[in-house]
């Protein structure tokens, strides 16, 4: 059953399109069934956005992760009930992990939003929340990575890019994924070039 954990107002909660986006409460890492929701939203997604980069048995996510991602506040989720957000894990349509880099850098990953949300504008709120969530502790730059398979055109991965593009982000650069996560990297199975982005906020 789901907590009935209240919505908190503060500056950052943004309700828009119906959808009310926030940092959770760290109580809510507690409801079993919010973070099954979202490990298997997130994993979903990630399996069917990046196919044929990684082999089968890899997953996004896990319930442990997820877990200490709404405990620390680093993760931002988009509620289609805003005035009950938190109280059904159905009601969670999409999500933004948003880590504190440095005093002035914020970087954003795991951008997931539920395939029936598509074309509501719902990713690009989660962004710009997140942008706004790290000019709140001063940030000056947010950065974001992207995995781009270079043996074969993904279709997803070449629109995702230029979309970043669109949000303001540019390219600075590339490194070497398996240097950045070795024990992962084992999974991707065909070549790959792992894209650095960062704007200025």
């Amino acid at each position: 059953m789901a907590a009935e954990i209240p919505a908190v107002p503060t500056k950052l909660a943004e309700i828009s399109h119906k959808f009310y986006i926030a940092i959770p409460p760290p109580e809510l890492a507690q409801d079993t069934a919010i973070v099954s929701h979202l490990v298997q939203l997130i994993n979903d997604v990630y399996t069917t956005a990046e196919a044929g980069i990684w082999d089968g048995n890899y997953l996004r996510t896990n319930s442990s992760e997820v877990t200490e991602c709404i405990t620390t506040g680093q993760l931002a989720l988009a509620s289609s009930s805003p005035s009950s957000p938190w109280s059904s894990p159905e009601n969670i349509q999409g999500c933004l992990r948003i880590t504190r880099h440095s005093a002035t850098e914020g970087e954003l990953a795991m951008l997931v939003t539920s395939p029936t949300t598509r074309g509501m504008g719902l990713g690009k709120q989660l962004m710009m929340f997140g942008e706004e969530h790290c000019r709140s502790w001063g940030a000056k730059k947010t950065k974001l990575d992207l995995l781009v398979p270079t043996s074969f055109k993904h279709e997803l991965k070449s629109w995702v890019g230029p979309w970043y593009e669109r949000l303001g982000y540019r390219i600075v650069g590339t490194a070497d994924f398996g240097k950045a996560y070795p024990k992962i990297a084992e999974s991707v199975i065909t070549e790959t070039e792992y894209r650095k982005f960062e704007k200025d906020l």
